[in-house]
């Protein structure tokens, strides 16, 4: 599996979260959430909980840069839904010119995390400064 099926669980993570407190307690009910979500999508299956979750362990730094307060999170806990959950729009094939955007700025995007990940406190609005300079340079 690949990072991509966690990125679609912290996106859904945080739509699940939206207007909601900033505990422990909600964001474990938006884990639960998050998971629902791509199941009931077809997004992910439930042969892929292992991995997805195996995939969900971060570091003290790698949680600073990760929504939601730091935790351990265990999707063993979570209940299936009945299917009234948000839905993720089914993926189309992106046009050219989209596909272009999307891979520049997922390589600023990765730039940006590897500067995160490598900075000191305080050094992180450099990161961000770089982030929105290359990302004003991908095509529109």
């Amino acid at each position: 599996m690949s990072g991509f099926t966690a990125r679609l669980f912290f996106y859904a993570h945080q739509c699940a979260r939206l207007g909601g407190a900033d505990t422990a307690a909600s964001a474990r009910r938006a884990d639960c959430v998050a998971l629902n979500t791509l199941l009931d999508g077809e997004q992910l299956k439930y042969a892929d909980l292992p991995a997805l979750q195996g995939e969900l362990k971060f570091s003290p730094e790698e949680w600073s840069l990760l929504p939601g307060p730091a935790r351990e999170i265990d999707l063993s806990n979570c209940r299936a839904s009945s299917g009234d959950v948000l839905r993720l729009p089914p993926a189309r094939q992106a046009t050219p010119s989209q596909d272009a955007w999307n891979t520049c700025v997922r390589a600023c995007a990765d730039h940006l995390w590897t500067c995160r990940k490598a900075s000191r406190e305080g050094a992180a609005d450099n990161c961000q400064a770089a982030y929105e300079q290359c990302r004003s340079n991908c095509p529109e």
